[in-house]
């Protein structure tokens, strides 16, 4: 992938977590321009009902896709006929399917063979054969792993063994003395970053524990 590439995402709804969602787009925005943002599930069901404020805050499609018979899940094929559409226009370098289950192995090995480039995203138990037949297979429980947390008045990366540095409005270095810049909070959603020549804006992500 590269910065240029027309991506499509995918996402099998029953088969994926709500709360990775936002890291999922934040990862594959990084990997080119996301033409497409589709997510697939029956939305009358119980297990789903939450997904509609976070789909619309996303700006993802929601494709609503009844179970015909019950015990038989539909959505799966649906997203596959919707992948050879989109890959038919030939509009496409990436597609990203967020899934964790093997029965869209065949579709990525149909699209890896029509020269795209593909992106699995599902969970570590996720079956070898679809991983393989990937590109790349990024595993969800490590996806937006290197966001900074802010836990109400700590400050600390999401990894490492630190000590959290308080929080109230001033300076801090994340609990890292060897940084040596000054890190001053700029809003609710991003800090200043003041080094010697240049000054650099960046995002923060926010986790409250209660």
């Amino acid at each position: 992938m590269n910065d240029s590439d027309k991506i499509a995402i995918l996402i099998d709804a029953d088969n994926t977590q709500l709360q990775k969602l936002d890291a999922i787009m934040t990862e594959i925005s990084t990997r080119g321009r996301i033409v497409v943002k589709r997510a697939y599930g029956n939305w009358k069901k119980r297990n789903l009902n939450k997904w509609e404020n976070e789909l619309k805050r996303l700006g993802i499609k929601a494709e609503q896709q009844f179970d015909y018979v019950s015990g038989k899940n539909a959505t799966d094929m649906a997203l596959v006929i919707d992948a050879m559409d989109l890959l038919s226009s030939n509009a496409f370098d990436s597609f990203v399917i967020v899934s964790s289950d093997s029965d869209f192995t065949p579709l990525a090995i149909r699209l890896h063979e029509s020269g795209a480039n593909i992106v699995g995203i599902g969970v570590q138990t996720t079956p070898e054969s679809f991983r393989n037949a990937c590109d790349d297979f990024l595993f969800l429980e490590k996806v937006g792993d290197n966001r900074i947390i802010i836990r109400l008045h700590d400050v600390f990366p999401a990894s490492g063994d630190v000590h959290p540095t308080p929080f109230f409005g001033e300076p801090f270095n994340f609990g890292f003395s060897c940084f040596g810049q000054s890190y001053q909070p700029l809003s609710d959603t991003s800090i200043i970053i003041k080094t010697d020549n240049n000054v650099k804006r960046i995002l923060i992500f926010f986790e409250f524990l209660f």
